[in-house]
């Protein structure tokens, strides 16, 4: 469903967001051929100075991060940041970049900016979670980011996966397997 509707507006002249996540789709189901000319044509209209709005920047921050070019996403999470810091997507974004590698503090600081302006986020909630849990194993602090989290967005496939995890560390297999049916029924 989501790459039949991100395909149908893709070419749109505006619809850099739409072209970095079915790139990253793409990517995702392991269709490397398909997703990086999508991701690798947003980084070139970067370099042609074509994306220039905070939307525009973070699809180009996206692409370059799912492409592993970090420095290059960090750079242009920063320039999408400055021209407005009230964009959850982008906070969120560049904490999810920072996870990736490893760098709890920072990720830390950008959800805590996505909450800020938008305290139910349902991303910044389930990201906090595993901030929770990779800084200080607090089971009860995620548990309880993680209910705020599927209390807007019951269908987060990162909350009932994050939450697979903490039953698996508990042994508790069954609610392990039921969180886990839960993201598979979202996201097969």
């Amino acid at each position: 469903e989501a790459e039949v509707a991100y395909r149908s507006i893709a070419d749109e002249p505006l619809a850099f967001r739409a072209r970095a996540e079915l790139g990253g789709l793409l990517l995702e189901r392991g269709r490397t051929a398909e997703g990086r000319p999508w991701l690798e044509a947003l980084l070139e209209a970067y370099a042609r100075h074509e994306t220039t709005t905070p939307i525009a920047l973070l699809a180009v921050a996206l692409s370059a991060r799912r492409l592993g070019d970090f420095q290059l996403a960090n750079d242009v999470f920063r320039q999408a940041a400055l021209l407005d810091r009230s964009r959850a997507d982008t906070q969120l974004g560049w904490a999810q970049m920072f996870m990736d590698k490893f760098d709890d503090q920072h990720a830390a600081q950008s959800v805590l900016e996505a909450l800020e302006h938008n305290s139910h986020h349902p991303l910044a909630h389930a990201l906090m979670a595993r901030l929770q849990l990779r800084q200080s194993m607090d089971f009860d602090e995620a548990d309880t980011a993680l209910e705020r989290a599927l209390s807007v967005n019951p269908n987060l496939v990162l909350a009932y996966v994050t939450r697979a995890g903490m039953a698996l560390r508990n042994m508790e297999l069954s609610v392990a397997d039921a969180a886990l049916d839960r993201a598979l029924a979202v996201n097969p």
